[in-house]
């Protein structure tokens, strides 16, 4: 929980940096945050839209609540 607070500090002060995007999804893979998880993708596929379909993969299994397969990713 302490680690998701620092990552969106850093998200809000950094909005771009794409590696911040992606520890907080992990970070919220781990809290079961599907709606974070969901916003930070959303977030990354703007920033670098080559990642599209990797994140739209992410937020489809996050609002689906498949945490098996998200765990391994």
């Amino acid at each position: 929980d302490r680690m998701a607070r620092v990552l969106e500090i850093l998200t809000a002060f950094h909005p771009e940096n794409k590696d911040y995007r992606y520890d907080a999804i992990i970070v919220y893979r781990a809290l079961r945050d599907k709606d974070k998880i969901i916003g930070h993708a959303e977030a990354l596929k703007k920033i670098d839209p080559a990642l599209a379909s990797d994140m739209d993969t992410i937020i489809d299994l996050a609002r689906k609540g498949n945490w098996e397969i998200l765990d391994t990713l």
